[in-house]
């Protein structure tokens, strides 16, 4: 997997000023105590055009949000998947009626029972 590297905004299609405006946002959202910590990324095409982090990650230990702190995402993981897999479907790598088991052998025996 090739690694992101950062770029300027403008370089990348985004307005820097703009995506600054995120900043005071996230120390809002650690301020008013809706969230203790996050990080935000914007990036595109492997190119990161804004990378940030706000508050902590552990605050009975009064430690800070740092780029490589790991977090439990829950049940974004489906819309994360979504997203990913349109966008194989508009480069044309595979057709929303296309059998699930063309691509995981594994499920062409499966049967549902109804």
């Amino acid at each position: 997997m090739s690694q992101m590297i950062a770029a300027k905004p403008e370089d990348v299609g985004f307005a820097g000023e703009r995506l600054s405006r995120l900043d005071g946002w996230m120390k809002a959202q650690v301020a008013s105590g809706r969230l203790a910590g996050l990080s935000v990324m914007v990036a595109r095409r492997g190119k990161i055009a804004y990378f940030k982090n706000e508050g902590l990650r552990d605050q009975a230990r009064n430690t800070p949000m740092t780029a490589d702190t790991i977090v439990r995402i829950y049940s974004m993981t489906k819309p994360i998947t979504s997203v990913a897999a349109m966008m194989l479907f508009e480069e044309g790598k595979f057709l929303l009626d296309d059998p699930l088991s063309k691509y995981l052998p594994e499920f062409a025996s499966q049967r549902v029972m109804g």
